[in-house]
C-alpha cells in the first residue's frame, strides 16, 4: 500500500492509496483507492490566554455518493503527494478497515438476497 496525502487543485486533502496509471510507459492519470478528505478543524482550548490550540482530524468520503472505492483522476488536478503522520495513517487504516468490513457485510446480504436464502417477502 501506498498511503499518502494528495492535495487537489480545488485545496481537497485527501489521503487514500494511491497508485499511477501508465499508457506506453507514460504516466497518464492517478487511481485514488478508498479515498477520504480530510478536515483538519481547530478547537478551542481550555486555556484561553495560553496561545495553546487543539486540533481535530475529521474523515469523509471524498466521493460520498459513489460505490466505486477506486477513482481515476488526471495528472494535472494533483498539486502534492506527501506520505501522513503517524496518528494519520493509523485513523486512516482503522477507519477503511470498518468500511472494507461493511462492504463485505453488504455485499453478503446481496448475495443471500439473490440466492433467495434470506426472506424479504411481505405477509399480506
Amino acid at each position: 500500500m501506498s498511503l499518502k496525502l494528495v492535495t487537489l487543485k480545488s485545496g481537497e486533502d485527501i489521503i487514500c492509496d494511491i497508485k499511477e496509471i501508465h499508457k506506453d510507459d507514460t504516466a497518464v492519470a492517478y487511481r485514488l483507492e478508498i479515498p477520504y478528505t480530510i478536515k483538519l478543524m481547530n478547537t478551542q482550548s481550555l486555556f484561553e490566554g495560553s496561545g495553546e490550540t487543539d486540533f481535530q482530524i475529521g474523515f469523509y468520503p471524498w466521493q460520498p455518493l459513489t460505490q466505486d472505492t477506486e477513482i481515476v483522476i488526471p495528472l494535472d488536478w494533483v498539486v502534492s503527494v506527501t506520505n501522513p503522520i503517524q496518528m494519520i495513517e493509523k485513523s486512516y487504516l482503522e477507519k477503511i478497515e470498518k468500511f472494507k468490513q461493511a462492504l463485505e457485510k453488504k455485499n453478503e446480504t446481496s448475495i443471500s438476497s439473490v440466492d433467495g436464502s434470506t426472506d424479504s417477502s411481505d405477509t399480506d
